[in-house]
């Protein structure tokens, strides 16, 4: 009995059956400029909001720096009301640039943080914010700011099971 579960097992993990937890890591990121808006309501709104920001550098001939991502205030979707949820979409751009009612620019300051890589769909990434969550609190880390995900590919050019996402929270010991 025991042998045959103990291959059943074996063969799940052997031909990637069984669900892979991710790996939960720390690093420091480095400091650097964005442009970004500022948005309040559901997350349904963020692709069209990464495709203007990305229009709106596009008519100005900014430089970009490095992936997009959205930073997603401590506002948990499962208790908060979605249309008070507070978030951002950012692009790292090499310039200076001058913002607009709409678009403002800042600095990000160098940070130490706990995250993991999401594999999939972005429906699913909410499984994976639990389980960097609980591994920071259980690893006596504290969060020290709004939590981020770093999209690494693009939805337009990528199957959905393909799509890969860091998930950072900037962290401090306790």
């Amino acid at each position: 009995m025991v042998r045959g579960i103990l291959t059943s097992i074996l063969i799940l993990v052997v031909f990637g059956c069984a669900e892979k937890t991710p790996e939960v890591k720390v690093k420091m990121v480095k400091g650097f400029h964005v442009a970004f808006i500022k948005e309040v309501g559901e997350y349904s709104k963020v692709g069209s909001v990464i495709e203007e920001l990305y229009i709106w550098l596009g008519e100005r001939e900014a430089k970009i720096a490095g992936p997009c991502f959205g930073m997603y205030y401590q506002d948990d979707p499962e208790r908060i009301p979605v249309e008070s949820l507070r978030w951002e979409i950012c692009i790292p751009i090499k310039a200076e640039l001058e913002g607009d009612e709409r678009v403002g620019t800042k600095d990000i300051p160098e940070t130490e943080v706990a995250y993991l890589i999401h594999k999939g769909s972005y429906e699913t990434v909410g499984q994976d914010w639990k389980k960097l969550y609980k591994w920071i609190f259980r690893n006596n880390y504290i969060p020290t700011g709004p939590g981020r995900e770093v999209y690494l590919n693009n939805p337009k050019e990528v199957p959905e099971d393909s799509l890969v996402t860091e998930i950072q929270v900037p962290v401090g010991k306790k």
